[in-house]
């Protein structure tokens, strides 16, 4: 009789994975927006000094970026061997982590872009001014998906690299931090920073060929991860 597992359905890997990262974001999400706006309230509500106009969310994105790039990790480290172990061939699996690498990167964007929302409104509440306005949301947000999802690709190229080369895979750090570090520049929160929000919303072409550049860099990370992982051995699934 044999003991090799049923095949798994069309979909299943994405279905799965995101009923998993969907929770576990929002959870996050929740927790970190509670954190931010406790400080906030504590400090600018109570006390005449506090948080500048430009708030504290906003500095935490460098927080949501390095937690899609532990979910990048994650998917190739852990999630690939399990269902190459369960039937899947690398090509289906690959296909379907792509699709979830875009979703989840863009829940990662809106959440964080509704943590803004929420501290501009309790500045609003207290007649204290918010920078960036609510009207530089939406280019938070268009913005934010394709850093995330930049983060998100370098975070599985590297774990890619670990897997198939072991120790020697530590080698290719260098160029997964040149994935991250043209991202970060381009629409960075630094000064550093090529473009921000605020310049995006009084130049909106600039931030079109912003994401056209994010989203080559993502594209050129996915290339590297499928080149990793399309015939790598797999190890048997830790029990």
């Amino acid at each position: 009789m044999s003991t090799a597992p049923a095949p798994l359905r069309r979909g299943t890997a994405l279905r799965l994975l995101l009923r998993h990262w969907v929770p576990v974001s929002c959870v996050a999400w929740c927790v970190l927006s509670a954190v931010a706006l406790a400080l906030t309230g504590a400090s600018a509500l109570l006390t005449a000094r506090g948080p500048g106009a430009e708030g504290i969310i906003a500095s935490y994105d460098t927080w949501v970026r390095a937690y899609c790039l532990v979910i990048g990790a994650h998917l190739t480290w852990h999630s690939l061997p399990l269902y190459v172990a369960n039937s899947m061939t690398r090509r289906a699996f690959s296909r379907q982590a792509l699709v979830f690498a875009v979703a989840i990167s863009g829940f990662t964007a809106v959440l964080f872009t509704a943590g803004l929302g929420l501290e501009a409104g309790v500045y609003a509440a207290v007649g204290r001014p918010h920078d960036p306005g609510v009207g530089t949301l939406p280019f938070y947000l268009l913005e934010s998906w394709p850093a995330h999802l930049v983060w998100l690709v370098a975070g599985a190229s590297a774990a890619a690299c670990v897997y198939r080369f072991s120790a020697r895979g530590l080698l290719v750090m260098p160029f997964v931090a040149l994935l991250i570090l043209p991202a970060d520049i381009l629409v960075g929160r630094g000064t550093a920073a090529l473009g921000t929000p605020q310049a995006f919303a009084v130049q909106p072409p600039a931030l079109g060929w912003a994401v056209l550049v994010l989203l080559g860099i993502g594209a050129v990370g996915a290339l590297l991860t499928w080149y990793l992982v399309r015939d790598v051995p797999i190890r048997p699934p830790a029990r």
